[in-house]
């Protein structure tokens, strides 16, 4: 009596293929998965970019030889671009551009 194994097992070898059930069930799972991807990656990409409002305003009165510039340099905030603060206080007064003149009033905001 000599018993011989035999494999019957037919799955070595092969790949396994998907199959799709249900086309709005993979379209919502796709859809799911790139919506926590963008919301993670957006997280880590615009942290710590949003300005803070500024708590109030100094009056400045602009004397002769004064530009937005050294006004900005006076007051610009820590780690904060004097391009920006520029930026900001320009908006705040509502100037198209940057030239002021003596005897303005400019609104200078404090954060």
């Amino acid at each position: 009596m000599e018993s011989k194994l035999h494999s019957t097992n037919k799955r070595v070898g092969r790949k396994r293929t998907w199959h799709v059930r249900s086309g709005w069930r993979l379209s919502l799972f796709i859809t799911l998965v790139l919506t926590l991807l963008l919301s993670a990656m957006s997280f880590f990409l615009f942290k710590g970019n949003a300005m803070e409002a500024a708590s109030h305003c100094l009056v400045w009165d602009v004397e002769e030889g004064d530009t937005l510039w050294t006004i900005a340099s006076g007051h610009l905030p820590r780690g904060r671009d004097i391009r920006d603060y520029v930026e900001e206080i320009k908006e705040r007064n509502r100037l198209g551009t940057s030239n002021i003149t003596a005897g303005q009033q400019l609104l200078i905001p404090v954060h």
